[in-house]
């Protein structure tokens, strides 16, 4: 077995920009700060966020991804991570170096820096990192939608529901096209950073949807206080959902979580900037319904086939639940 300092001095060093001036290997990184920062931090527990037998490569890219799609929802623009690791025993060196070279991976491609973190045994293996931005030109929150905003997507949702359904043992009929591009959704997310980055000072609120389309709607809805009208049929079409049940396919657009899309508000003579947002970024956006009113309650209401979806049509969304 190999010991913790070992590991990390070989496996988890990590490369570092002119802006880290003390990074992985002391008791805390040192870096140069830019004025407005945005902080994030997220966490994946092994049976709850992946499958035991996951791909320790593509879990180091996703960790961070779904870390950058936050920072992304507020057009904040990636500089340092900490990643902290608490793995079963039977994850030895081999296993560890894939997970950082995933990191490390990432951070290329996103040109962020981690700059420490920390090792722990456990009887659970879950990771977790901290993700810290610049907020360049300002950011983008998710309670300042206003009566009269259109609603818009990035690119499309639920195909990563998909596979985790179809992981578990559930049976649709779809090609081995299909198949794929589901668990590339689940397995490794892009954030929207670009995309994000644009929006600012276009978008008047925005989250990203990891939790569900519905359940970003929602969580929109009641930090804006207002009521928001969605439409099904304006929800892009996933192209692994085509060969999908109709029904089947609006219960992943709407419910289906990890798409880590952006979900996003903005005044109607915005349109044409939010367009070019989109096209600048090489992502599709689309107009999916619109803030109706102010409501305390965060009203919610989905029409499909010029119908408002009753609360029994609607599906939920996901949320973890705790004891009392």
């Amino acid at each position: 077995m190999t010991a913790e300092r070992d590991i990390i001095r070989k496996r988890f060093a990590f490369p570092a920009d002119n802006r880290v001036q003390l990074g992985i290997g002391d008791d805390a990184a040192v870096v140069r700060a830019p004025k407005q920062l945005a902080v994030c931090a997220d966490a994946m527990a092994c049976g709850k966020h992946f499958f035991p037998d996951a791909n320790p490569f593509l879990l180091g890219k996703k960790i961070m991804a779904v870390n950058l799609s936050d920072l992304a929802a507020m057009g904040a623009r990636p500089l340092w991570a900490l990643a902290v690791l608490a793995a079963e025993k039977k994850h030895g060196e081999k296993w560890m170096t894939k997970l950082a070279d995933g990191m490390r991976e990432s951070a290329r491609m996103f040109n962020f820096s981690v700059v420490g973190g920390d090792l722990t045994a456990s009887d659970a293996t879950v990771i977790s990192a901290t993700l810290i931005g610049e907020c360049e030109n300002g950011f983008i929150a998710r309670n300042a939608a206003r009566t009269g905003d259109d609603a818009w997507l990035s690119g499309e949702v639920g195909e990563a529901a998909l596979a985790l359904r179809l992981r578990n043992g559930e049976r649709f009929r779809i090609g081995e096209d299909a198949r794929a591009r589901a668990f590339a959704r689940m397995d490794d997310p892009v954030p929207r950073l670009e995309l994000g980055r644009r929006l600012v000072g276009i978008a008047s609120a925005a989250l990203d949807v990891s939790d569900g389309l519905l359940r970003a709607a929602k969580d929109l809805a009641l930090a804006s206080k207002v009521a928001l009208r969605l439409r099904a049929e304006s929800i892009p079409p996933a192209p692994a959902l085509a060969e999908v049940d109709a029904k089947s396919r609006r219960t992943l657009a709407l419910e289906g979580g990890d798409d880590y899309e952006l979900f996003f508000c903005a005044p109607p003579e915005m349109r044409e900037k939010v367009k070019a947002a989109g096209q600048a970024a090489n992502v599709r956006v689309s107009r999916v319904g619109e803030v109706a009113e102010n409501d305390d309650d965060g009203r919610v209401e989905v029409f499909c086939d010029g119908k408002v979806m009753t609360a029994a049509e609607l599906p939920r969304g996901y949320e973890h639940r705790f004891g009392e």
